[in-house]
């Protein structure tokens, strides 16, 4: 699967566990302050760099559903072993 269709559909995921979630309902996300990105509740690691300077921050609706705000670039180039 190529880049763009894998993250087009992580991005839909993210965005509908982020915003149905009851842990978010005060408008807090988890961001990371290396490259801005949403990381889930679960995820110790970023997603898009690996970096683990992740903070709670509060965030407008649009940020949310931004498409910038998810990339997960170093997850998919390590999905199923697959090196950058």
């Amino acid at each position: 699967m190529d880049y763009e269709t894998w993250i087009a559909r992580e991005r839909r995921i993210r965005q509908r566990i982020l915003t149905n979630s009851p842990l978010f309902v005060h408008k807090r996300y988890r961001v990371c302050r290396h490259c801005a990105e949403l990381c889930l509740c679960h995820e110790a690691r970023c997603p898009n760099c690996d970096g683990s300077a992740i903070e709670e921050q509060p965030l407008a609706d649009g940020e949310v559903f931004a498409a910038a705000r998810y990339r997960c670039r170093f997850r998919f180039d390590h999905l199923a072993g697959k090196e950058p």
